[in-house]
């Protein structure tokens, strides 16, 4: 969507440095209108979690205004929460300009300093580089009722904060088979629902390895969620998108924010200097030997330069890959910044003895993935009606027919077999035609072709645009728990007894597995447009039929066993509209005749709901199963134990939720990884967790909160990392990882939490299963 700039401020921070903020309206043309702010006008922030593993980081930024007789603003609180965009820049220096000019290119300036020196920087054309942007929500509005100048605030939010409000993405395809998606298939349809549309940075360090062929995989590329119970709550409901993707980061010890207008997706530990990486890379591909000294290398690479690179992998918002970046992103407090009011202060996390990984397996059901119709009606046989014809839409009339008139032709394509159409001949080509014989199989955009009947000629062709089904999928209509249930069209008879659509069991052995152990399950909603009417009634129908030999036989409801002779007709007459009711039938084997048959299935058919009042629209249905008794075990949930060693008396144990992967074939830059088999160097991913949690928590883990003033042109964000020296004998082994950030733009300040990783080589652990 489009949209036009309203209102802007511009103002130079306590530096000297330009910066700019703008309301964006939907579809907005007119004129820039100005604004005014107040002492401190903009500022951006980030909540910090004590849990540094959170994975979800929203931001949002505060507008400090001004009402005065000659300024003032629309009534934001009268309009959607996407009618109003902020965005907010500051103003590049041409250095920079230049740096970035040369990253698009694919290549790296290792010391802007040196163009800093060279260049006038705030000579020529001002161009404005994007930090910030999100989406005015005001949820409660409230000003003084006095006469103007008086102060005004506004928020507006990244959107992060509220993707629970939004469904989750499933493997969905149009009613056919289900698909797996991708992780960046699934993260990039998410954060579409932010309409932000911005590109994303990823950096994760975690490998996965495969063979036959050898193929390596980045986070992104991996399928973590597979369709169905993956992608489900309970009931058959969906994940939120929230939920979906707090699943997805987790399992990475990854987290997500917006900075500098991108999405970064960052693992939050084993992160740190490319130079570094590359050099432990190395040395383990020439050595076969897992490097050492891993922090020391990279407190050398800070001593010497004083700066930290990291490599991301980018996507444009639809996930379309974009190139790599090697981006600079330290800050020191010795150069880049200056600690206000004697505010810095640390703190000490205490060390873990043990990390336990909690592995949650889903609790499934012996029942089909599809029972509550989330991907479409796959899975389910739904009747059509015999007696309304086809749609079709002539694509092309076709030559070579003779002589003009009428007559019968076999069309071929599509889906389906058996079709005979009677189609009138005018001027060699098919003019129209009738459907005498319907066929079966056909689908909705089959092309058919009709073949011409001269030497030369053109096949005419024509397309399927509708079948008269009895049912059809509902979405985001009337449903159970997520987003779609099943319900009648408009074709359905309310009177006599037809079948509509049905559910059929995978074939199984009746020796070996009793009718005694399946439960058909089922809600229904008759769905009146009155519902104040207390003596509407209708009467719902359902059968339950199998096979055995050369006997049919029906469930008979009223004496609760299945019976040969029984009609197969079930009549459930419910007085309560518009509400789920609950259809539950226990199977029993009793006056079946099982005799000497190893296969069988047991199909569930629903038939047409009888109804005479006018008020009645129509049913729904969702969560049909046949579900059978287990049998075999549940997976339990299991704890994956790293014990620290030569952890002295401290018993602290750091616990954390993850899903339980334990395929082979994960690595890391430093880990010997697998290179044409699993053996000996593949490691689960479970161990690689454990492995990154235990080396944070292998010693009091640091915690710096503090103020301070930026004294870089560039201002901070919160995908930098701050590397704290107090003097040449006091400073920390490597950068910290900033978890909180509220950024003043005028006072050019910054309050940061941040926490001291431990990236060196991996501590000694026992790994435990129970």
């Amino acid at each position: 969507m489009a949209y036009g700039v309203k209102y802007r401020l511009e103002f130079s921070d306590v530096l000297g440095y330009g910066k700019k903020v703008e309301i964006l309206k939907k579809d907005y043309t007119g004129d820039v209108l100005p604004m005014v702010g107040g002492a401190n006008p903009v500022s951006i922030s980030w909540q910090s979690s004590n849990d540094f593993y959170n994975p979800i980081i929203g931001s949002k930024c505060k507008l400090n205004l001004f009402v005065t007789d000659d300024v003032s603003y629309d009534d934001f609180y009268k309009f959607d929460e996407r009618e109003y965009k902020v965005v907010v820049y500051y103003k590049q220096t041409q250095s920079n300009q230049y740096n970035d000019r040369v990253s698009e290119d694919g290549g790296n300036i290792e010391s802007i300093g040196c163009l800093e020196n060279l260049i006038d920087n705030y000579s020529g054309a001002d161009v404005w580089a994007t930090y910030w942007s999100g989406f005015l929500v005001v949820d409660r509005y409230k000003e003084k009722m006095i006469s103007t100048p008086f102060a005004v605030s506004f928020n507006a939010f990244d959107g992060l904060g509220t993707l629970n409000n939004f469904n989750g993405t499933i493997g969905y395809d149009n009613n056919n088979a289900p698909i797996n998606i991708t992780n960046l298939e699934r993260i990039t349809e998410i954060l579409q629902n932010l309409d932000l549309d911005l590109d994303i940075y990823i950096a994760s360090d975690i490998k996965y390895r495969t063979f036959g062929p050898v193929t390596t995989s980045d986070f992104e590329n991996i399928t973590t969620l597979d369709f169905g119970y993956d992608e489900m709550t309970g009931d058959y409901g969906l994940l939120n998108a929230k939920q979906q993707l707090e699943l997805l980061l987790k399992q990475f010890n990854l987290r997500i924010y917006q900075s500098y207008n991108k999405w970064y997706i960052v693992e939050v530990t084993n992160i740190f200097d490319y130079y570094v990486k590359d050099l432990i890379y190395n040395e383990l591909q020439e050595t076969t030997v897992t490097p050492t000294n891993i922090r020391n290398k990279i407190k050398t690479q800070y001593e010497s330069t004083s700066k930290e690179y990291i490599d991301f992998r980018k996507y444009n918002y639809l996930g379309a890959s974009i190139g790599n970046e090697r981006k600079q992103i330290l800050f020191s407090n010795e150069a880049d910044l200056k600690e206000t009011g004697n505010s810095l202060s640390r703190e000490f996390l205490q060390p873990a003895s043990q990390v336990h990984i909690v592995g949650s397996y889903l609790k499934t059901k012996n029942a089909f993935y599809n029972s509550g119709f989330e991907y479409g009606d796959y899975g389910f046989n739904i009747l059509e009606s015999q007696s309304v014809s086809y749609g079709f839409t002539i694509t092309n009339p076709g030559s070579g027919f003779f002589p003009d008139g009428t007559r019968n032709y076999t069309p071929t394509g599509g889906s389906g077999t058996g079709m005979i159409i009677s189609a009138t001949i005018s001027s060699g080509g098919v003019q129209s035609f009738v459907i005498t014989n319907r066929g079966q199989g056909y689908l909705v955009g089959d092309i058919l072709t009709i073949p011409f009947d001269d030497v030369f000629g053109v096949n005419s062709t024509f397309e399927i645009t509708y079948i008269p089904y009895y049912a059809e999928i509902a979405t985001d209509e009337i449903s159970f728990k997520g987003r779609r249930s099943l319900k009648f069209t408009d074709i359905a008879p309310t009177s006599g007894f037809i079948q509509m659509f049905s559910f059929e069991t995978e074939v199984f052995n009746p020796q070996e597995v009793k009718y005694s152990d399946f439960t058909c399950k089922l809600k229904y909603y008759f769905n009146f447009l009155n519902s104040q009417n207390s003596d509407v009634s209708a009467i719902f129908q359902y059968s339950i039929f199998t096979t055995l030999g050369s006997v049919g036989y029906f469930w008979d409801a009223a004496t609760g066993k299945f019976s040969s002779t029984y009609g197969g007709t079930n009549l459930i007459t419910t007085v309560t509209p518009n509400k789920w009711v609950d259809l539950n039938i226990s199977l029993n084997d009793t006056d079946l005749n099982i005799g000497t048959d190893t296969t069988t299935t047991i199909r569930f058919i629903i038939s047409n709901t009888k109804c005479s009042d006018s008020d009645y629209n129509t049913t729904y249905f969702d969560n049909m199963q046949i579900l059978q008794t287990k049998t075999s075990a549940d997976q339990s949930n299991q704890t994956f134990i790293s014990k620290l060693t030569n952890t002295g008396i401290n018993t602290n144990i750091k616990k954390v939720t993850r899903i339980p992967d334990q395929k082979s074939g994960y690595f890391r830059t430093r880990d010997a990884n697998p290179t044409t088999t699993f053996k000996p160097n593949s490691i689960d991913l479970m161990n690689v967790l454990g492995k990154n949690i235990s080396n944070d928590y292998r010693d009091y883990v640091t915690r710096y909160t503090g103020t301070f003033r930026n004294l870089k042109r560039e201002p901070m964000s919160i995908h930098n990392k701050i590397w704290f020296y107090f003097s040449a004998n006091n400073y920390d082994p490597q950068s910290t990882i900033i978890d909180g950030l509220t950024y003043n733009l005028k006072n050019a300040e910054f309050q940061v939490t941040s926490h001291l990783p431990n990236n060196d080589d991996d501590t000694p652990t026992t790994s435990i299963i129970n």
